[in-house]
């Protein structure tokens, strides 16, 4: 079901924003994904760090049941917009974030993407760390094993070259169940990555118990503040989970 359609779903059901958001947007720690961004970036930025405790994707595997109310700020794919908007904002408001590539995006010199010399530079910035997205961000789900594999090694190789870093995170391209398997998950497993994220539309509750199957929340479309502070919420994630496995 579309973003739109589900809050409109929770509008229908009479459902009070004020009163039902409130008290509930801080209980759980949030993943949020991102691939291109909007002109409200940075209020929505300043709206985590004020609301939040921003994390980086590091600092989030390391914490414990004791701590809640935890974000962490992910991107897809390596848009140029991430480099060229979201990068300095993110610099300036001092928040960490995870940027998920597939390789053969920046290697194809397309100019709506990152240039290797721009990921070099947010590599090396102390505030952004480099994650996989496999090579050509194909649908794990059509791929054998040894196909699937070759997909996530190449990546990282490329990656690993080119940037002088160790990469150990990954992130599923496209991101729902039906976009994976149990092979793609063993291969994660078996080449030592420390995590892997997906884009479940999920709140996370503390301690992290599947470190890879990490629910993302998608902010793609979000043109204002109340959208969202609603995705945000456990409401949201509740509903939204919910009408995501009728479909």
């Amino acid at each position: 079901m579309p973003i739109k359609s589900t809050i409109n779903y929770i509008y229908k059901k009479g459902l009070s924003f004020l009163n039902q958001i409130k008290p509930l947007k801080k209980q759980k720690t949030v993943v949020l994904l991102y691939h291109n961004i909007s002109e409200q970036f940075e209020l929505q930025m300043r709206y985590l760090k004020n609301n939040y405790r921003v994390v980086s994707l590091e600092v989030l595997l390391l914490a414990d049941g004791s701590y809640e109310n935890l974000a962490v700020v992910t991107f897809d794919d390596g848009y140029r917009n991430n480099y060229d908007i979201a990068y300095p904002i993110l610099k300036h408001l001092s928040i960490p974030a995870t940027f998920f590539l597939s390789s053969c995006y920046i290697d194809s010199g397309d100019s709506k993407y990152m240039t290797w010399d721009m990921v070099r530079e947010v590599a090396t910035s102390g505030i952004i760390s480099i994650g996989n997205h496999t090579h050509s961000h194909r649908l794990l789900n059509t791929l054998n094993k040894a196909t699937q594999a070759d997909e996530i090694k190449l990546a990282r190789q490329r990656l690993e070259d080119m940037l002088r870093c160790k990469i150990t995170s990954f992130a599923y391209p496209y991101g729902q169940k039906k976009h994976y398997t149990d092979d793609t998950i063993d291969i994660i497993r078996e080449d030592g990555y420390i995590c892997a994220l997906s884009a479940f539309s999920k709140t996370i509750e503390m301690p992290i118990n599947n470190r890879y199957e990490i629910p993302r929340i998608p902010m793609d479309g979000v043109d204002n503040i109340m959208e969202f502070e609603v995705r945000l919420s456990v409401l949201w994630s509740t509903i939204r989970w919910n009408l995501l496995q009728k479909n």
